[in-house]
């Protein structure tokens, strides 16, 4: 993955670590060892999970992370994807972002490996447009591609 990647989630992480939310303080007083899953609410193609093992190990390096079901894998609503265990304050920090992660990418890989699906026997390729929201573009890039579809020679740059 990119280096530009890496500083993104850093960055979050930090913000996050930085919140003076009052959730934040009731969980950070915990030192109780859990584990914890990412299960899909859907059938469809999951995405995103190195993201997420790379905010939790940047919240916590000790954080053991599993991945079950791997990027661009089918799942079915029920799987569980990935196994996490760790300190539960370290796990709570993390959790918001790194779900939002495996939920926005694995929406964006769903969607193209449907499209990908329905054009079959179509000789077409879907190829990524470039557009993504502000800031999440090169991981619509990596979701583009679990999906099934291709990148254009401009955008191959993760």
């Amino acid at each position: 993955m990119r280096k530009q990647i890496e500083q993104y989630i850093e960055e979050l992480v930090l913000e996050i670590k930085e919140d003076d939310s009052p959730v934040y303080e009731i969980f950070s007083k915990n030192t109780d060892v859990v584990s914890c899953n990412f299960v899909a609410r859907t059938t469809g193609v999951v995405s995103g999970t190195k993201i997420a093992q790379m905010v939790y190990k940047k919240i916590n390096p000790k954080i053991s992370f599993k991945i079950l079901k791997e990027d661009g894998s089918f799942v079915n609503r029920g799987d569980v994807i990935c196994v996490m265990s760790g300190l539960m304050n370290d796990l709570n920090t993390g959790e918001a972002l790194a779900l939002n992660f495996v939920r926005y990418m694995s929406g964006i890989a769903s969607s193209v490996a449907k499209y990908n699906q329905e054009l079959h026997d179509l000789d077409t390729v879907l190829l990524y447009s470039g557009f993504a929201a502000p800031g999440l573009e090169e991981f619509a890039q990596i979701a583009f591609v679990d999906g099934g579809g291709s990148l254009r020679e401009e955008n191959k740059n993760y």
